[in-house]
């Protein structure tokens, strides 16, 4: 629930937070293939792939999804990318917004990029007049994600298994 959400931490110095605009989708797109080259079966995305699951879909809420940039730089090091799915509503009663993607390079991880980044997000988000954000993620996620998001208020509500099976060619 976003009605109780603590106050956004400051970023770092030597950065800057920029709202989301259509000039950034590919840069975006690198960025996200970068900050998640280290976990394990990730498939980067192709411009097509992106542009019809990000930039071109219904859910996307550029508005609403930010960067963080190097002070002096328009290299994109850290973003959230959100989304809301009309359905949520329709089922819950509730306006959702759905974090869904979020991500810092690794060199410049351990910053505390990501919890100012999202804690500003979710600000923007009440702001807008959400009641609640979702988010998921991998509960074996090596970059200490799952920390981020405890210590801004998210909580497990379900858990999943996926399989996968290898077929060779």
């Amino acid at each position: 629930p976003l009605d109780a959400i603590q106050p956004a931490r400051r970023l770092p110095s030597g950065y800057r937070l920029r709202v989301y605009d259509e000039s950034m989708a590919d840069t975006l797109r690198q960025a996200h293939n970068a900050a998640f080259l280290d976990h394990p079966d990730f498939t980067p995305f192709s411009e097509g792939l992106w542009r019809q699951t990000v930039n071109e879909s219904r859910s996307f809420r550029p508005h609403l999804s930010f960067v963080v940039c190097p002070e002096h730089s328009d290299e994109i090091v850290a973003y959230v990318h959100t989304a809301e799915f009309e359905g949520d509503l329709i089922a819950t009663g509730r306006r959702q917004v759905c974090v869904g993607k979020l991500g810092t390079l690794r060199g410049h991880r351990g910053k505390g990029l990501a919890t100012a980044l999202l804690g500003r997000a979710l600000h923007a988000y009440r702001e807008a007049g959400y009641d609640e954000a979702s988010l998921s993620v991998d509960s074996a996620n090596p970059t200490g994600a799952l920390g981020v998001y405890r210590g801004l208020g998210f909580a497990v509500e379900s858990r999943w298994t996926n399989y996968v099976m290898t077929v060779d060619a």
